[in-house]
């Protein structure tokens, strides 16, 4: 990913920072914003792509291969449209990727991750997450036996997942349907 922001740094096109926030749109338009506290970045065109550190950090990306992507505790990233792909890292954070094949993940503890259209895969790469999927899609969710990290995987339409619900782990590290507060 560091070759594609050092190659596209120059074509920052219609860019506009104020109080951390970055807007850009062109079809292959790049937003990357970086702050000690609060940032926002959104990207929009055929091949948007947003980027925002900092505490709570917010990333939006919207076009047919947009990506999105926050670092910081709390941050929140979005990538609307084909193949868009959406990540947060830092506890709590939250990413959601809507259209075909988009791909959502958050690293952090309590993250959220959410892929919505068909073949997604929504990824919790930290422990006590939560996940959903579309169609044809997989939730990934992640829990400490004693010594590391494992996985459960759950496949929409398999072994009783549903697309659109989400899920978590319970005691028994299997996965069940839960809520997430709007």
């Amino acid at each position: 990913m560091k070759w594609f922001w050092i190659r596209h740094a120059a074509e920052l096109k219609a860019m506009e920072l104020v109080d951390g926030a970055a807007t850009t749109s062109s079809e292959d338009g790049v937003s990357v914003v970086t702050t000690k506290d609060k940032s926002h970045a959104s990207a929009t065109g055929y091949y948007g792509h947003a980027s925002a550190t900092g505490y709570s950090g917010h990333a939006s990306a919207t076009g047919y291969s947009g990506h999105a992507s926050a670092t910081g505790e709390s941050g929140h990233a979005s990538a609307t449209g084909e193949s868009g792909h959406a990540s947060a890292t830092g506890n709590y954070g939250h990413a959601s990727a809507t259209g075909y094949s988009g791909h959502a993940s958050a690293t952090g503890n309590y993250g959220h991750a959410s892929a919505t259209g068909n073949y997604g895969h929504a990824v919790v790469l930290g422990q006590y997450g939560k996940a959903q999927c579309g169609e044809n899609g997989a939730v990934i969710l992640t829990y400490w036996d004693g010594k590391r990290l494992r996985h459960i995987v759950g496949y929409a339409g398999e072994g009783g997942i549903e697309s659109g619900k989400w899920y978590m782990l319970n005691g028994k590290n299997e996965l069940i349907e839960t809520t997430v507060e709007k």
